[in-house]
């Protein structure tokens, strides 16, 4: 199997193409203190796999640990978007009417939805993020 590398701009150090090899090198980038680098590491992580919890998460620690508390709410934000989008597909008028019909009534009577058809609900991850945006909003205004 072929990977392919990419160089990081600041030091000589390079970039792995797969996803796991990323995690995996920006992990030992933490472990050795090297925050900079594993930021940029996880950040790649994230142009791989868009929809990535661990690399989201982990981000939003290292730029906690910066105290860097504006990118934090940034990658706060984007990672919400990333996650609604995942979780909220736009529905098609084109597909069979009588399937989105079915969905729909299981999904109010189960309490999964409201009258208007919107969930009711949110995932995991976009709820923690939330909280977690609300309380670093806080943080910063002190």
């Amino acid at each position: 199997m072929r990977v392919v590398h990419t160089k990081i701009k600041s030091s000589g150090k390079t970039l792995p193409g797969t996803y796991r090899a990323c995690i995996e090198m920006a992990a030992i980038l933490e472990k050795n203190d090297e925050l900079d680098e594993a930021i940029k590491v996880y950040q790649k992580c994230i142009q791989l796999k868009k929809a990535d919890e661990y690399a989201y998460s982990r981000l939003m620690i290292l730029y906690r640990k910066k105290k860097a508390y504006q990118k934090e709410l940034a990658i706060i934000r984007e990672a919400i978007t990333a996650f609604e989008k995942l979780y909220n597909p736009v529905s098609t008028k084109n597909g069979n009417q009588f399937i989105r019909k079915i969905s729909n009534a299981i999904l109010k009577s189960t309490g999964l939805s409201d009258k208007k058809g919107k969930t009711v609900f949110k995932p995991q991850p976009i709820l923690r993020w939330q909280k977690r945006a609300l309380l670093l909003q806080k943080r910063v205004k002190k």
